[in-house]
């Protein structure tokens, strides 16, 4: 009777709470949810899987208390400094504490090929707080001469480690990826074409997309055709400051550089160039204001008059001799 009852569950020395894995479930472990029973001094095998987990992220915005305000990342824009939060996940998918003390790594890389690596890797060491409930960090990161329609952060951890004695490039404790993926953006368009041409001559114009500094960003391939939120626009500027679109200039950006042979203009008058691109990131138009996301750009041309015709009618005088009238 006693033994009936010791298979029953009615003499057990504790509940384990964990995550366990049903193919696992042993004699003496009863179920896995919400709970792993253990009877006896017997650990079933089951509840091997109880040991917290660690997971790490990267996310916009965490206020003073670890909560996350806003887990996404937002467009980044090359050669800019951007702050973000690197933070540890707990099994409410939040940022208390798991009580992690080590070294985080983390880069960036294309989120389809990590061997596309935008940024190198760079480590944090986190320690936990007595103080506080929280576990995060924040991190500026500058990408250089880059650009990506989607990147994630990879992130690598092990505990107990200092950054010194932490290689980021071996396999550690843990590995994991941003749970949000963002895209990295040119900063500018430089103009190669002269700020005053003549009406009705052609010129051949160069666009490139660049990083601050000038650089061109050669995988940036696209085509401005005023559609789908890429536009590239001649715009007419009255002489009281309004403006009027004049016409659209379909511009095949390839390996960063546009060309164009054949650019004109027919009237007289102050115009600028337009471009502006928010497909490039059209991945974070749920998190990102457009304004933010987008690749812009001008560029003012002034058109003089290609030359002057003067008419010049001539008369002959009484004495014969030639007289200008005017």
């Amino acid at each position: 009777m006693k033994r009936q009852l010791f298979l029953g569950i009615s003499l057990f020395s504790s509940l384990i709470g964990c995550d366990c894995d049903k193919s696992l479930l042993g004699p003496h472990c009863i179920s896995c949810e919400p709970h792993c029973i253990v009877l006896g001094e017997h650990t079933a095998p089951c509840c091997k899987n109880n040991e917290k987990k660690d997971n790490f992220s990267v996310a916009n915005q965490i206020d003073e208390n670890g909560d996350v305000i806003d887990k996404n990342i937002s467009t980044i824009k090359v050669s800019q400094t951007k702050s973000l939060y690197l933070y540890d996940i707990n099994e409410n998918n939040n940022t208390k504490s798991q009580d992690f003390n080590g070294t985080i790594c983390y880069r960036v890389v294309d989120e389809n090929d990590d061997n596309l690596v935008y940024l190198n890797w760079k480590k944090e060491f986190f320690e936990t707080d007595d103080n506080t409930e929280t576990s995060h960090t924040k991190i500026d990161i500058t990408i250089e001469k880059n650009i990506s329609k989607q990147a994630i952060f990879n992130i690598k951890w092990k505990k107990n480690s200092s950054k010194d004695d932490t290689n980021c490039e071996n396999k550690l404790d843990g590995e994991s990826n941003s749970t949000d993926h963002f895209a990295i953006i040119p900063a500018k368009y430089v103009f190669g074409i002269k700020s005053e041409i003549k009406a009705g001559e052609t010129y051949k114009i160069e666009i490139n997309s660049t990083d601050n500094d000038g650089v061109v960003l050669t995988n940036y391939n696209q085509t401005l055709d005023n559609s789908s939120d890429k536009n590239s626009t001649l715009i007419f500027i009255h002489k009281n400051g309004d403006e009027e679109d004049n016409n659209t200039i379909k511009l095949q950006f390839s390996d960063g550089v546009a060309t164009k042979d054949d650019f004109n203009i027919s009237n007289v008058g102050n115009y600028k160039l337009e471009l502006n691109d928010t497909n490039f990131a059209q991945i974070d138009e749920k998190d990102t204001p457009e304004i933010n996301r987008t690749i812009y750009g001008t560029f003012d041309i002034k058109v003089t008059p290609y030359k002057f015709k003067i008419n010049i009618e001539t008369n002959k005088t009484s004495n014969n001799k030639p007289w200008l009238y005017h």
